[in-house]
């Protein structure tokens, strides 16, 4: 049985061996900042095809030492990058070295003002504190520096249990430090300048809103955020890969009109890469991004790239460069749906071909013209629910885990409103190209996309009390958490493979 279960495993994982080693690092880094018996599991699963059980032995042992040298490197590069902060401390004063990350507004209901979120590289204080993740607040009216480098700043370092916030004191001057730069201020006044162009083409303010988040990444609308939790759609508020995807169809085809094939390409990558600068590196736009870039390279080197190694790579290079984003819901749950589509996609396509039967070509073409629009809808809804079965099937667990409720709407609202949200982000795309171009019918599309945008809102924000269901279930130990998704992601390998030997 072992013997069986490891040729699935090594079938699968010789096709896609950077994910394994994501996986691998991601492990380390993860056991070094929550230490918990119950990572054990997943890593003693990784492990297990790999035990010396197989004919090639020396070759199965040679890659679980590289395998386990991979999470002992990422194990001591976590502990080494871990918040170091005393136990038992509320509040510490001193002067902060504090290197920024992101400016935007912060909205509450009494008020609003400045968030620049960033790390505390060092805390000069005693004790001291090193490489803590913290907010620094200042009103809209307070005259604020222009964040485009690091900073000295005199104040008290918050600790609180949902995060740690810096309080500057009073008329302390931010001493800038030499040899450093930043692209805060920059990034924060791009956003602003193409918020207010949405804002002006947009006229209904809500759509505006949502629009103008989904373009820059940075939402700060609260009542917004609340509408689609209640239906199990806050991923659509994050970009992702289907933002950068979008992105990247819109313009490839629009480039090889105009330009050769490799060139077209290379000036895709490097729009890809501007619009990645002006969004910032948050953990779900770096892995976007990798993956988006790694197949664009696979294009120009002609070498067609794996899915699931794309994500195995943006994996590693989050690890290097943000360990801590191992820890943050959201990194979690954009890298679960993501691998949900690339590995969970053999099981539930045949559940959904058992609701929507598919037809063989002959059958197709005789069909009238009227029933293969019906034919091809039916697709789509085949399509999209293999899709949501697969993401929800790994979402779901860690959503209870985290908030230990979960809306039965999201199965219906997840059906159609990303391709909602795509057909909105597209007239943006159309209208903000005609914008100097054809003026009258920028305006048009313009208000048609206001009025479509604000239609779909209203699908969100006036639902029914009746249908506001939700699963609400006691938070479930992290170990069954684990169990969970490892059999569901082994059934997944298991399928996946079965399904290439079978073709």
């Amino acid at each position: 049985m072992l013997n069986k279960v490891s040729e699935y495993f090594f079938a699968f994982f010789r096709k896609c061996p950077a994910f394994l080693f994501g996986l691998f690092a991601l492990l380390g880094v993860s056991c070094a900042l929550y230490p918990h018996w119950a990572l054990l599991l997943p890593l003693g699963a990784l492990s297990l095809p790999f035990l010396p059980r197989q004919i090639d032995l020396k070759n199965c042992r040679v890659r679980w030492f590289l395998l386990m040298g991979i999470f002992l490197l990422s194990y001591a590069y976590g502990i080494y990058t871990k918040p170091s902060l005393p136990l038992g401390a509320s509040a510490l004063e001193g002067i902060a070295y504090f290197s920024p990350s992101n400016l935007k507004i912060s909205s509450s209901p009494f008020l609003q003002s400045y968030r620049i979120q960033g790390t505390i590289r060092h805390l000069e204080a005693e004790p001291s504190a090193q490489a803590v993740p913290c907010s620094i607040y200042l009103p809209l009216q307070a005259q604020r520096p222009k964040i485009s480098s690091d900073f000295l700043i005199e104040g008290t370092l918050l600790i609180q249990e949902d995060g740690c916030s810096f309080k500057p004191k009073k008329e302390t001057i931010w001493h800038p430090v030499k040899n450093t730069w930043s692209l805060v201020e920059w990034r924060y006044q791009a956003k602003q300048r193409f918020s207010h162009w949405i804002a002006g083409q947009i006229k209904d303010k809500k759509a505006a809103s949502f629009l103008a988040a989904l373009a820059t990444g940075d939402l700060d609308d609260p009542m917004l955020s609340y509408e689609f939790s209640r239906v199990g759609l806050q991923h659509i508020l994050a970009i992702s890969g289907f933002h950068f995807g979008l992105l990247a169809l819109f313009l490839g085809v629009f480039l090889k009109k105009i330009f050769p094939e490799k060139i077209a390409y290379i000036t895709l990558l490097s729009l890809l890469t501007l619009y990645f600068l002006f969004l910032g590196s948050s953990p779900s736009i770096l892995r976007a991004w990798t993956a988006i870039s790694i197949y664009i390279l696979g294009l120009l080197c002609q070498r067609p790239s794996s899915g699931l190694n794309a994500l195995g790579v943006g994996l590693l290079i989050e690890m290097i460069f943000t360990p801590q984003a191992a820890l943050n819901l959201g990194f979690q749950l954009s890298f679960l749906s993501t691998a949900a589509i690339l590995m969970l996609l053999p099981i539930t396509t045949p559940w959904a071909s058992f609701l929507l039967p598919p037809r063989n070509l002959d059958e197709i073409c005789e069909l009238s013209t009227l029933r293969k629009l019906i034919y091809l809808l039916c697709v789509y809804l085949r399509t999209g629910i293999a899709l949501n079965l697969a993401v929800h099937l790994a979402v779901m667990p860690v959503c209870l885990f985290y908030f230990h409720t979960f809306p039965w709407m999201s199965f219906l609202y997840n059906l159609f409103f990303p391709t909602g949200v795509g057909f909105s982000m597209l007239l943006l795309l159309i209208s903000s190209s005609l914008y100097w171009v054809m003026p009258p019918l920028n305006s048009l599309i313009c208000t048609l996309n206001s009025h479509f945008t604000a239609f779909l809102l209203s699908l969100s924000s006036n639902l029914p009390a009746i249908l506001d269901l939700q699963l609400i279930l006691p938070e479930p130990p992290l170990a069954l958490l684990l169990s969970l998704e490892i059999a569901l992601f082994a059934w997944g390998i298991q399928a996946r493979v079965a399904k290439r030997e079978s073709h």
